[in-house]
């Protein structure tokens, strides 16, 4: 110690003036510069952490040559691929895109139904992509992307007034969004913190109509309409919908009932195919091949896939007559090849239950997790699902899933065998991936609805060190501890969420609640009253059946609230 302090001594005796001269002068500056540049690094990295907004539409501008890619897809050297293969009229002596248009310029909203595999959104891409390139912006719902009803005319959008909003796939989208939450709702004008998407909707679409003029509006949407489910205990496609409970939205469309194409149309997509394909066949039995077929272009062309993945002739022994035994027999043959393949399967079901993107990084180590077993086993099933997620990604396009190819598997995962090992998988994948990062927030929602409180509180902790704009985490969390009982918890946290949001009624009324279960009357009342004063209808109803508040419910001040607010 006394060598080190004396060597401290010596190299200021031996360079004293210039030590001097640097702490009278540069020194503070350096100092100040080295200061700045730390809280510069810090604050950039912070924003880079903050999840950019997101336009919930790909936008196609009018002239687009690739239209069709960027709504189908697909490689373009894969001849299978939907965009590729030449288009059928699928009944004679009738045009349905010429029809599709018409009832587009009668009636602006058209919803085209047909149950899976019948070739909804190739008709709809078809129409799109005509009027596109009569000068119409076509603008394309993506999945998974967060809709709200916009303040102003979008930037993304630019001077486009001619629009058509294509919506695809409405029964997923519709049954994804029952308890979607909002990754910015304090910026939202939306009241309501959890919002359908078919309310969303309507509203979204009808301020566009205000902003260019319903005459300049057109609305484009498919969606299936079978009445059976495919999972047990699942709602049909067609109850996903919910036609019954928000009639003001699909009163808007006119519907258009998609027909079976004919076995001329099966026939010529057969011939249009088999050849870029490369898959050996006898033209003259294309016609019995079609009258086995289950009247769907889908069938088709799984079938050709299929074929060509296992270097097989096309004849009436490797032709399967239905979509379900062809996804069925898909997933057999690949459980055959790789039998890891299970759980790559089951991976993609729990992941979709949550609605976590699919992806290479998310599918991968879900498998891993629900295979299990031993660190040995591991190293084991770590090569093996490599292997298989290789050849499914490739061959069955497994992280796009068609309808029904994952249903096939016949039974669907449970999510409470797996749910805190699957947390702590999606909290370690959130430090990696903004697309994880951006799904915390509806991730913890759906733990709260599995009665997995705590499980929900760290997803919301871990999500609020992305961002520094969290309304709706703050509220979220204060739910969480809400249900758990931990009631001083849960009013400080909706208490930061009102700190970014004053006008979030739902705080205002949850902390009412909160403050009535501890008995503090005079609290509850006067955020009760602040509740009410930001959306009086809402507020009023609600607490009028709460049960949270039968300790209060007699008291003249709540009882004056109620009737006279």
């Amino acid at each position: 110690m006394f060598d080190i302090l004396r060597g401290i001594q010596k190299f200021y005796t031996d360079h004293k003036d210039f030590i001097d001269n640097l702490i009278s002068g540069g020194l503070p500056a350096i100092l100040l510069a080295a200061i700045a540049f730390f809280w510069w690094l810090k604050t950039a990295h912070r924003q880079r952490r903050i999840p950019p907004p997101i336009f919930p539409f790909e936008v196609i501008k009018p002239q687009t040559q690739d239209l069709k890619k960027r709504i189908l897809g697909g490689e373009d050297n894969d001849p299978l691929a939907d965009r590729n293969i030449a288009y059928q009229q699928r009944v004679a002596n009738r045009n349905i895109r010429r029809e599709l248009q018409q009832q587009l310029e009668e009636h602006r909203w058209v919803l085209i139904l047909g149950r899976t595999g019948l070739g909804k959104t190739r008709e709809a891409t078809e129409l799109a992509s005509y009027l596109n390139q009569l000068g119409w912006t076509v603008l394309y719902l993506k999945p998974n992307e967060w809709l709200d009803t916009p303040a102003r005319m979008p930037t993304e959008i630019g001077t486009d007034r001619k629009l058509l909003f294509f919506l695809d796939d409405l029964n997923q989208k519709m049954y994804r969004s029952r308890e979607e939450i909002s990754p910015e709702a304090e910026k939202s004008p939306v009241e309501k913190f959890k919002v359908p998407l078919q309310e969303r909707l309507l509203e979204a679409l009808k301020k566009y109509e205000q902003f260019c003029g319903r005459g300049e509006v057109r609305v484009i949407a498919t969606a299936r309409n079978e009445k059976q489910s495919e999972f047990v205990g699942e709602a049909s496609p067609w109850d996903k919908l919910q036609w019954e409970k928000y009639p003001k939205l699909w009163q808007q469309f006119t519907i258009y009932e998609l027909p079976e194409p004919e076995d001329d149309a099966i026939i010529g997509a057969l011939a249009a195919s088999v050849t870029e394909a490369k898959i050996q066949a006898n033209p003259q039995q294309y016609p019995e091949l079609a009258r086995r077929n289950d009247a769907t272009f889908r069938n088709v062309v799984e079938n050709l896939r299929r074929l060509k993945n296992d270097n097989l002739p096309l004849n009436p022994n490797t032709y399967k007559e239905s979509l379900g035994k062809t996804w069925k027999k898909r997933y057999e043959e690949a459980g055959k090849r790789y039998p890891i393949s299970r759980y790559i399967y089951d991976a993609v079901d729990l992941l979709r239950q949550f609605d976590i993107p699919l992806s290479r990084f998310t599918v991968e180590p879900t498998a891993r997790m629900l295979a299990g077993k031993n660190f040995w086993q591991q190293l084991w099933y770590r090569w093996q699902i490599r292997k298989a997620i290789n050849f499914l990604i490739h061959a069955e396009r497994i992280l796009t899933p068609r309808d029904g190819q994952i249903e096939a598997k016949g039974k669907q995962v449970e999510v409470g065998e797996y749910i805190l090992r699957f947390t702590n998988l999606i909290l370690q994948m959130a430090d990696k991936h903004q697309e994880i990062q951006l799904s915390l927030l509806s991730f913890g929602w759906k733990l709260i609805d599995l009665k997995r409180e705590q499980q929900a509180l760290r997803c919301f902790n871990k999500a609020l060190t992305f961002t520094s704009d969290a309304s709706s985490i703050y509220f979220a969390k204060g739910y969480a501890l809400d249900k758990l009982g931990r009631f001083e918890d849960a009013i400080a946290s909706y208490d930061k969420a009102i700190e970014f949001k004053p006008d979030k009624h739902e705080a205002w009324y949850n902390k009412a609640r909160c403050y009535a279960l501890q008995g503090n009357v005079k609290l509850a009342i006067e955020n009760l009253r602040q509740a009410i004063n930001l959306n009086p209808d809402e507020c009023r109803e609600w607490a009028k059946t709460d049960s949270d508040f039968d300790s209060i419910r007699e008291d003249g001040r709540f009882q004056t609230l109620i009737i006279n607010s």
